[in-house]
């Protein structure tokens, strides 16, 4: 027959485990709460600084084709420039010749 005491020391020793395996359980999930929370520091901080990244491409992107519309708006007016000063020239003096020819 258990005797008392033993009975007594059993169910200690079995709070004792029982405490110990509460204690490893949640150290385990304070562990991977930590490491959850590590990761999804991480993943937030690797967005961010692609975002940041995203944001300064698309901020030069967009200046270099400002930059390359003027250059092309400046080229075109150049042309156009040249192209009435060859056109009048041209015309002018076709008319030019013709009329002295004519003459």
């Amino acid at each position: 027959m258990l005797s008392l005491s033993l009975l007594l020391r059993l169910s200690e020793e079995m709070e004792l485990l029982k405490q110990k395996c509460e204690g490893l359980v949640r150290a385990e999930r304070e562990a991977f709460t930590k490491q959850l929370n590590d990761l999804k520091n991480d993943a937030r901080l690797r967005e961010k600084k692609l975002r940041t990244e995203n944001r300064r491409i698309t901020d030069e992107r967009q200046s270099d084709e400002t930059a390359f519309k003027e250059i092309l708006d400046q080229q075109e007016d150049e042309y156009e420039g040249n192209n009435r000063h060859y056109h009048y020239y041209h015309h002018h003096h076709h008319h030019h010749h013709h009329h002295h020819h004519h003459h």
